[in-house]
């Protein structure tokens, strides 16, 4: 994984995960703010496929 914790940014609800250059989303993030996020910004990462 190219991202990590420090590229996460939170904002109320909203998850940031900036300029990770992931490929996929890290399990991390649903473990950790799964519960309080409302919206997910994964902008300027390679994502791939969303199915999952």
């Amino acid at each position: 994984m190219a991202g990590s914790e420090s590229n996460v940014v939170v904002n109320g609800t909203q998850v940031s995960f900036l300029e990770a250059n992931c490929e996929e989303i890290p399990e991390f993030l649903g473990e950790r703010y799964g519960k309080i996020a409302k919206r997910l910004d994964l902008s300027y990462n390679q994502l791939r496929v969303t199915v999952g």
